[in-house]
């Protein structure tokens, strides 16, 4: 079950790094809920432009944890932090922990 978990996590989530958001006046964010990190505008320059310059923080947001959970967390290679933007909404900042993650209760089910 916890391996079918990791397997789960690893192809999920993402903003940014799996997902994107095209607003309709061509406005490009790293997912629905990032809207104060604009990336580009497809209006003013060609996607691929845009998907080159995305901040490493999305791409690579595992070396960038700074929440006292994620940071320190062994699977962190697997869910890359979990939801930014949750982690950011709920006080954290982009760096923080997803306190929605199950983890904890997984390992210790």
């Amino acid at each position: 079950e916890f391996n079918n978990f990791l397997k789960f996590v690893e192809t999920t989530g993402g903003c940014g790094r799996k997902m994107i958001s095209i607003y309709p006046n061509g406005d490009v964010y790293p997912c629905q809920f990032i809207d104060f990190i604009r990336l580009g505008n497809v209006r003013e320059e060609p996607l691929s432009e845009i998907l080159k310059d995305i901040p490493d923080l999305f791409v690579n947001t595992d070396k960038y944890l700074e929440g006292e959970k994620c940071e320190k967390c062994f699977f962190k290679w697997a869910c890359k932090g979990g939801d930014r933007a949750r982690a950011y909404y709920w006080g954290g900042g982009e760096k923080g922990d997803d306190i929605l993650c199950p983890l904890p209760y997984l390992l210790n089910s």
